[in-house]
């Protein structure tokens, strides 16, 4: 199926591009509340505690997972 997609989490701070990453669904949404030791999550809880969010942005989409792996 080609449900998969590809997407980047920016600081809004810097526009820094810091995560790619793939997935189907909410995927990319899941990041945001995780609470891991990841340089991902320690960036993204850095951002939101200024009150800020990441920027979400889908880069490539309709991909197989296999495409979606070789984009991300």
């Amino acid at each position: 199926m080609n449900d998969y997609y590809v997407y980047v989490y920016i600081d809004p701070r810097s526009l820094e591009e810091f995560y790619y990453g793939k997935g189907r669904g909410s995927r990319k949404d899941a990041h945001l509340s995780e609470s891991t030791a990841s340089n991902k999550s320690k960036q993204i809880r850095a951002i939101q505690q200024e009150g800020l969010e990441p920027m979400v942005r889908v880069i490539a989409q309709g991909l197989s997972e296999h495409d979606a792996l070789l984009v991300a």
